[in-house]
């Protein structure tokens, strides 16, 4: 199976995708050395990424002018429309959540009012659809199913700022409604301003900016964690502030205690015990309930675009081969585990180029009900991992251990923010102790669209410079790059063997 899908395009529009100038892209100073770290001292490693996510959060409450903003336009479209949050890959599983959270806690008048999808649609949710996040209008026809109209708003959410599909339902909504769209993002005006497809949009008067300026990923290029954290927040708290008591700043304030008050060499044992599980060849079940299942499924499947280890096996297909770990949700049966996870009945893209991946057969083909605890028990060295909630903390219990995560006076939402960003440092760090990145350097991405393609060259390009080794041009790279996959498999690291390539020629 290739790893590059479509080279043509991206080499076509390869301008177009050159980022490494975006701070999310670029290495985090603060986390040189992380990886080595997780084996040599696991509890510094487990402070370094918080101190990160301090920081982030920090920068959080500078904006609560634009959340309170924010506020006014949600609470004014939803008296006659509905509110779509857009987003892909993290960031659409960030509108899913959403959605999926303000479903099970709104009022029966305002359930509806709320719309998250990601480029793919719900079939993406558990392993998004290779370059469908670049094709504009996929966006549009995604858009049009959902049956947005003038009275709708969009919320497109974009890590980088830069995310055609993203920008794309943005500008749709520009010319289709009569409510501003806003787009949230998390890169600099002035470096966006070399990405014409986002500085239109930052310039355009009908469209509402903010960029949630956090610095660099705690991991280079993982938005999945600081940035996909700070918009949740900043969406949500807009969002949930209409039916609830918020306050975003004493929000801030008590995620920032429970982040400061966290023990971190707890979580290094928690660590420790994950990773050496799957370096003597076993296999890890999370087990959770379905409130909590979009947030545990979000960070157990972004493992793999990210660090390039098998997906959650589907059980559509014939002898699949079983991914480190899975998910099980408590009191759910096949038939019905996504609705309940979701909160509605799942919006599958039904086309026919793409529903062998985008279908909702596809998406029940990954049965995360309980019975995926039976399936799987019977693979060696079997763990079962479960993440549950109790009052004022949450509660992680393995192999007769338990670690618990406390917080107090802090909403639903920044609650579950709380724990994505302790599963997000856990599961980034397990992923270190199995060699599957270097320092801070995504060396195990996998080049699944235009973007990622760009960050494996600019990585290449970036270890070349670290060994003060003489680097071809950015073109030459890239063609290596392609060459080098052509022989890969999905689970190699792309990134190290390019360099080898180079380096040893």
């Amino acid at each position: 199976m290739a790893l590059i899908k479509d080279w043509n395009f991206f080499w076509d529009n390869r301008e177009k995708f050159k980022l490494g100038h975006l701070t999310t892209e670029k290495p985090n100073p603060e986390t040189v050395g992380l990886a080595e770290m997780a084996d040599s001292g696991l509890g510094k490693a487990v402070e370094m990424i918080r101190a990160v996510d301090i920081d982030a959060i920090t920068k959080v409450k500078e904006y609560g002018a634009e959340i309170n903003e924010l506020k006014a336009d949600l609470i004014e479209v939803m008296q006659s429309g509905r509110v779509y949050i857009s987003g892909c890959g993290a960031t659409g599983r960030l509108a899913m959540f959403i959605e999926s959270l303000w479903k099970s806690r709104a009022p029966a008048e305002l359930k509806d009012k709320v719309i998250g999808f990601m480029a793919g649609g719900d079939g993406a949710l558990v392993r998004s659809v290779e370059g469908f996040e670049d094709y504009e209008e996929y966006a549009i026809r995604h858009i049009k199913e959902l049956g947005f109209t003038e009275q709708d708003m969009m919320v497109g959410v974009t890590e980088g700022g830069e995310t055609p599909f993203v920008l794309s339902t943005v500008e749709y909504a520009r010319e289709h409604s009569k409510y501003n769209p806003w787009l949230v993002y998390c890169n600099g005006d002035e470096l966006l301003a070399n990405v014409k497809r986002s500085d239109d949009l930052i310039k355009a008067d009908d469209v509402k900016n903010v960029c949630i300026e956090i610095g660099s990923m705690a991991l280079a290029g993982s938005t999945r964690m600081q940035a996909t954290s700070v918009q949740t927040l900043f969406v949500g708290l807009a969002l949930f502030s209409i039916i609830e008591d918020i306050d975003y700043a004493k929000e801030c304030d008590a995620l920032l205690d429970a982040l400061r008050n966290l023990d971190c060499n707890e979580v290094a044992k928690f660590t420790q015990f994950e990773s050496n599980c799957y370096k003597q060849g076993g296999y890890a079940t999370y087990l959770t309930d379905s409130n909590l299942g979009l947030t545990v499924l979000t960070d157990t499947t972004e493992r793999t675009p990210t660090f390039s280890v098998n997906p959650f096996e589907n059980t559509n297909h014939q002898n699949p081969v079983s991914s480190y770990c899975y998910l099980a949700v408590k009191d759910s049966a096949k038939e019905n585990v996504w609705d309940q996870v979701l909160n509605h009945e799942p919006r599958t893209l039904e086309w026919d180029f793409s529903k062998e991946q985008t279908g909702v057969k596809n998406l029940q083909g990954f049965d995360i009900s309980l019975q995926a605890l039976e399936r799987r028990s019977v693979l060696p060295n079997h763990q079962v991992i479960e993440v549950s909630s109790a009052k004022n903390m949450f509660v992680i219990n393995y192999a007769d251990t338990k670690l618990e995560i406390k917080y107090k006076d802090m909403s639903e939402l920044s609650s579950q923010v709380l724990i994505k960003m302790v599963m997000n440092s856990h599961s980034t760090l397990v992923m270190a102790r199995l060699g599957r990145f270097t320092s801070n350097i995504m060396t195990f991405v996998t080049p699944g669209n235009n973007k990622l393609i760009d960050r494996a060259t600019r990585y290449v390009e970036y270890l070349l410079d670290q060994e003060g080794i003489t680097k071809p041009a950015y073109d030459d790279i890239a063609k290596k790059l392609y060459e080098v996959s052509l022989e890969m498999d999905p689970t190699d690291a792309i990134v190290m063997e390019t360099y080898r390539a180079i380096a040893n020629k």
